[in-house]
């Protein structure tokens, strides 16, 4: 098979080089030198990362928010259509899981 390197691709818009050769042998594709550090892997336990900063935190956070809305909105269906349009002393309020209050005139 013919090599590739000296060929144009061409598209409809404008025209594409071909793809660059592979590299050489002995250098990995993911551009790190052979023997270089490429992280701990198979030797940290489970769950365990070298990262010394709290990035757990915004997706614990985001999970609890959740776990907060999913409860309410449980609370708020099973407490059912008594509870739903609160009007005393001058409050009008509607619960947002329920639609819009119309009292028919």
């Amino acid at each position: 098979m013919a090599s590739t390197d000296d060929r144009k691709w061409s598209s409809g818009a404008a025209a594409v080089t071909a793809p660059r050769a592979p590299a050489p042998r002995g250098v990995p594709s993911t551009g790190t030198t052979p023997g270089a550090h490429r992280g701990a892997g198979l030797t940290q336990r489970f769950g365990q990362t070298e990262r010394k900063d709290a990035w757990w935190l915004i997706p614990a956070l985001q999970a609890a928010g959740l776990i907060v809305l999913i409860g309410y909105a449980n609370w708020a269906a099973f407490l059912g259509f008594e509870h739903y349009h609160y009007v005393q002393d001058g409050r009008d309020y509607l619960s947002p899981f329920f639609s819009p209050y119309f009292k028919p005139a």
